[in-house]
């Protein structure tokens, strides 16, 4: 099957928590009022729960179940007792047109009191490879759910810059440039070394053909090369 949904990567480069998802849900609005079925992915694995009440009450949001905690499933279900993608998407929500729709992630496991998801050993290429995988395997899922051609997928992001960001450009790579917008939210103007160093390493990761070993991945770094960066938007 050929999927076509869209992913909007967005990438605050401060601790700033509510200004990332509040942009993020704001985004997600005004693509549902374009016609799209959307997901929100917290892929902050090293932070807490994006939703809470007053969210709740400015956005249309599908309500998720309790079970909704990305970290969890990936570390607890996915990987060591093999829980598919769609059966935590089904005990995560059930799908409903034109809402908002969230996978959460938090360390802190709310229905088990006093535990807390372990991130030992997640840091490394190899879990960073299976943590990204698992996101596009969501985001598949969500689009066979929905049974529509246009759906977005809105992934928000840890803080800084680093292998996390890294391993996440080289797994949307394969998407093309038509379909990924990485939104880098600048607070002040002091970030400007920080986007502009942000910028030059994703393009770099995503326009490279020295290792393109067929013809199809070299045409597709040459579509990312004619593409000039445009995927990639600075917010204020």
């Amino acid at each position: 099957m050929e999927y076509k949904f869209n992913i909007y990567s967005v990438h605050s480069l401060r601790e700033n928590a509510d200004v990332v998802v509040n942009y993020a849900f704001s985004l997600a609005e005004q693509l549902i009022n374009n016609g799209s079925e959307v997901l929100i992915i917290n892929g902050n694995f090293f932070g807490l729960s994006i939703l809470d009440d007053e969210l709740m009450q400015k956005y249309d949001i599908k309500i998720s179940k309790q079970t909704s905690n990305l970290l969890d499933f990936f570390v607890d279900k996915h990987l060591r007792s093999k829980q598919t993608v769609r059966q935590f998407l089904e005990e995560s929500f059930n799908f409903e047109g034109g809402k908002i729709h969230v996978i959460d992630s938090s360390l802190v496991v709310k229905w088990k009191p006093g535990y807390y998801c372990s991130t030992d050993g997640i840091g490394d290429n190899l879990y960073n490879y299976w943590y990204y995988k698992l996101i596009n395997e969501i985001s598949e899922e969500f689009e066979n759910m929905s049974f529509s051609d246009n759906v977005s997928i809105v992934l928000v992001n840890m803080c800084g810059v680093g292998p996390f960001t890294k391993n996440l450009i080289s797994r949307v790579h394969d998407y093309g440039p038509e379909r990924v917008h990485i939104k880098l939210l600048k607070s002040r103007n002091s970030d400007e070394p920080a986007i502009d160093m942000l910028t030059n390493m994703m393009r770099s990761e995503l326009e490279d053909d020295e290792h393109c070993y067929y013809q199809n991945e070299y045409e597709l770094a040459q579509k990312w090369k004619e593409s000039a960066g445009k995927y990639i938007e600075v917010v204020k």
